[in-house]
C-alpha cells in the first residue's frame, strides 16, 4: 500500500530533522570514504516528499584517489550512519537525474569535487 502524502510529507521531515548538520559521506564499491561534505542544520527544506538540501554547492576535498563514488552514507551529526544508499541513480555528473550531483565520480590526485545540489525523495 502506497504512503499518503501527508504520510510521506511527516517522514521527510523527520529524516531532514535527523539529518541537520550531519554529513554525506561518498563511498566506493567496497565502503572506502572519497570524501564528505557537511550538511547544513538545518539541512534543507521538505516539498511534499523531497527534501531539498541547502547551502549547495560545496567543494570538497577527497581523502582517496583513483576510486569511484558508487554510493553514500547519510549521517547524523553524531556520525551515525543514519542510512547508506547504493542503487542507481544516487551519484551522478550534471544532467544524469540524480538525485546528488558533483562534479567528478573518480577524483584524481589533486582534484577537488564540487557537490551541485543534493536532493531526496520518499519512496513510493
Amino acid at each position: 500500500m502506497p504512503y499518503t502524502a501527508t504520510a510521506k510529507t511527516s517522514r521527510m521531515t523527520k529524516t531532514r530533522d535527523d539529518l541537520n548538520g550531519g554529513d554525506i559521506q561518498f563511498i566506493a564499491s567496497g565502503g572506502q570514504v572519497i570524501a564528505t561534505v557537511a550538511l547544513n542544520n538545518p539541512s534543507g527544506t521538505i516539498s511534499s516528499d523531497v527534501i531539498n538540501f541547502s547551502g549547495f554547492p560545496k567543494t570538497v576535498n577527497p581523502t582517496q584517489t583513483g576510486l569511484a563514488i558508487a554510493g553514500v552514507n547519510w549521517r547524523t551529526s553524531a556520525g551515525t550512519v543514519y542510512r547508506t544508499d547504493t542503487e542507481s541513480g544516487v551519484v551522478g555528473l550534471p544532467a544524469s537525474g540524480a538525485r546528488i550531483i558533483v562534479s567528478k565520480l573518480t577524483p584524481g590526485v589533486g582534484d577537488t569535487i564540487t557537490v551541485q545540489s543534493v536532493s531526496l525523495q520518499h519512496a513510493a
